[in-house]
């Protein structure tokens, strides 16, 4: 299959999965337009990326027990948090951002907080949200986390923006090859993590249009 021919039916693929994101949530935000600081490493380890504790609220023992402790402490974080993640999982948005905001209102000084929101705000569809919320929490890190390009990359792909999401996509590959280089180390990144089918035939489809527009193809050694 020739270069023109594929990047073609990269596109198309990548336009279904627009689609699909856009049924699933009518965005109030703007998405910012975030580009990647010139040869910069984005690599730092970022406590604040820790993964989140997964409640199943559909599970009847599990939601009492935690709608039991919030009622005790309703300004405990990490289970705001940890409820409004699950609740975007359902795709239960009000539900969803009740928590975060809550989350917010009792530390509005916690990173985590945020990022967890804008993969909540993705689960549900809205890239533009997510990012707005990726964009706080990086800048309250301060630095080049390493969760930011992938992330970046994801929305921006699924929101048609591809140029952009390639140019983060490359910044990815530059600063963590042995995560985002290859098919295989992206099937080991998102194994038993929550990546849905979808997603990860979303950044197979990102990693290979990239290979296929990238001058260099020595990613091992960049």
């Amino acid at each position: 299959m020739n270069r023109k021919l594929w990047i073609l039916l990269a596109l198309l693929s990548a336009s279904v999965v627009t689609a699909q994101a856009a049924e699933g949530a009518a965005s109030t935000c703007k998405a910012p337009t975030l580009t990647p600081d010139a040869n910069a490493r984005y690599d730092e380890m970022d406590p604040a990326s820790r993964p989140d504790r997964f409640v199943d609220m559909s599970d009847q023992v599990s939601a009492t027990y935690i709608n039991q402790e919030l009622s005790v402490a309703p300004r405990n974080t990490k289970l705001l948090v940890a409820r409004g993640y699950s609740n975007a999982q359902a795709h239960l948005r009000q539900a969803a951002e009740r928590d975060f905001k809550a989350a917010l209102a009792a530390n509005p000084k916690d990173e985590h907080t945020y990022l967890s929101y804008g993969w909540a705000l993705f689960e549900m569809g809205d890239d533009a949200c997510a990012i707005t919320q990726w964009q706080k929490a990086a800048a309250m890190q301060g630095g080049h986390p390493a969760w930011l390009p992938q992330a970046l990359a994801e929305s921006y792909w699924r929101m048609g923006r591809h140029a952009l999401a390639l140019r983060w996509y490359d910044v990815a590959v530059r600063s963590h090859p042995e995560r985002w280089g290859s098919v295989a180390s992206i099937h080991a990144m998102t194994a038993g993590r929550n990546y849905s089918d979808a997603q990860r035939d979303m950044l197979e489809t990102i990693f290979t249009t990239w290979k296929q527009q990238s001058p260099r193809t020595d990613i091992a050694s960049r």
